[in-house]
């Protein structure tokens, strides 16, 4: 489990908070993961390596105030078990589903969220997964079109949360070098600075977060768990600030106000007229 501070360290974060976390068998830990939600307060929670198939229905992965998304690894995938990318969603958010990108191949697995957020632009969130054997030339291929499909209506905020399998720790690996280019190209950047997979002493910089508008989050870390070798990654969205309407107040100015002149007004006026009911 995590540690309580660790919690109301997410819990206090201001804005619109996203996670993801590699969780190696979502069933096996769904503790765990209500947990994390209901101390968290997150609004969106990616989950990578879910190990899920069509035995474990969604109903056995009910959390209260969240909705699921799955994507669980197919055949397409080259393998019968592992894999799978998964959402939770809180439900006080209005999110749509872009299943029309969902990808699961040997190269990758991913699956996009169509976030609408009040007078602004949605924000596109995809959770992914490369599996460590997979080809990244394709993983990027696949990728890069998603993000230019939904490019065509205009600029779009993106979040791409996942595990990526490319140790950051090592930049002059072709990996690496690869995935900035692809980073370079889509104007991305990467959010996670700490190391993120720890296994027998051994730790690599793996998970990260890549945003497109840099200027619309303020906050960004990693959370320690127990019962798995991954971090949780979180980023948080600034709250907008609300417009309100514009109100224009009518005054009259007495700066030039002259009192002799107001009471010989008022002396040689006219009071009939004030009794005069066509006025």
């Amino acid at each position: 489990m995590m540690e309580e501070n660790d919690l109301h360290q997410l819990a206090k974060l201001k804005g619109i908070s996203f996670a993801h976390l590699n969780i190696r068998s979502l069933f096996g830990k769904l503790e765990d993961i209500i947990h994390i939600l209901n101390k968290g307060d997150i609004c969106l929670l990616g989950i990578s390596e879910t190990w899920l198939n069509q035995a474990v229905p969604s109903t056995m992965l009910n959390i209260p105030h969240y909705d699921i998304y799955r994507s669980d690894r197919t055949a397409n995938s080259g393998k019968q078990t592992g894999g799978g990318v998964c959402m939770y969603v809180h439900t006080k958010y209005n999110v749509v589903p872009r299943e029309d990108l969902y990808v699961c191949n040997p190269d990758i697995e991913v699956m996009w969220m169509r976030l609408s957020l009040k007078d602004t632009r949605p924000t596109y969130i995809a959770c992914i997964y490369w599996p460590p054997e997979g080809n990244i030339d394709n993983a990027i291929d696949i990728l890069e079109g998603h993000v230019l499909e939904l490019s065509t209506n205009g600029i779009a905020d993106y979040v791409l949360m996942g595990d990526y399998n490319i140790n950051s720790m090592k930049p002059r690996s072709t990996e690496y070098r690869k995935l900035s280019d692809f980073c370079k190209r889509l104007s991305l950047t990467s959010l996670i600075k700490t190391p993120t997979f720890y296994r027998n002493n051994v730790r690599s910089f793996i998970d990260d977060i890549l945003i497109s508008n840099p200027d619309y989050y303020h906050q960004s870390g990693t959370v320690a768990t127990g019962d798995t070798d991954h971090v949780l990654i979180y980023t948080t969205r600034k709250k907008l600030k609300q417009q309100t309407e514009t109100c224009y107040i009518y005054g009259r100015t007495y700066r030039k106000f002259d009192p002799v002149l107001f009471q010989r007004d008022c002396i040689f006026a006219n009071w009939e007229v004030m009794g005069d009911k066509h006025i």
